[in-house]
């Protein structure tokens, strides 16, 4: 069985300016990530491509599990 899992989070694209432009400022202070804590697009395409490289056969005994807070 092989899982993976990637839970990105926050990811900085042009798609928040072109929204920010038009939409609702109000209504997007409770979900436009934080530029500085958001990841880059090329942050999250190195995280797949990590876990696409990966051995077919891994035994991993420890896990790190973050919980951020990206307000």
């Amino acid at each position: 069985i092989r899982l993976s899992l990637l839970n990105l989070g926050a990811v900085a694209t042009e798609f928040w300016k072109k929204v920010s432009s038009t939409a609702d400022q109000e209504l997007l202070k409770g979900i436009m990530p934080n530029p500085s804590q958001a990841m880059t697009p090329e942050e999250v395409v190195d995280m797949i491509l990590g876990v696409l490289q990966m051995p077919h056969r891994i035994v991993l005994k420890d896990a790190l599990v973050l919980s951020v807070d990206y307000q």
